[in-house]
């Protein structure tokens, strides 16, 4: 069962795994965001080029961070969010089969 264009379960196995090079990040019942390779920085820094010519706390809170989260093994990137300095890694869906 395809998610999005990044990310798909296994139904059989119930396991969250890479949509392009099959990689399992884990089972259904775990945040498979935690299982990614995670990059995180600034908005300023990470979100592109709309935000790098705006100063921190002009329209962006300096508190928020930018995650990036990547396929471990092909790099791919699955998702994105923006969450406060500190904040745990959210989970995005639970999902029963």
């Amino acid at each position: 069962m395809i998610i999005h264009d990044y990310l798909e379960i296994d139904e059989q196995s119930k396991v969250y795994k890479c949509a392009s090079c099959k990689q399992i990040y884990c089972r259904l019942d775990s945040n498979y965001k935690e299982y990614c390779a995670l990059q995180e920085g600034t908005c300023q820094e990470l979100a592109g080029p709309s935000f790098t010519n705006i100063r921190a706390g002009t329209y962006i809170d300096n508190g928020l961070i930018f995650r990036i989260y990547y396929c471990p093994k092909c790099g791919g990137m699955v998702t994105t969010e923006v969450a406060l300095k500190g904040d745990p890694i959210f989970s995005e869906m639970e999902i029963r089969l």
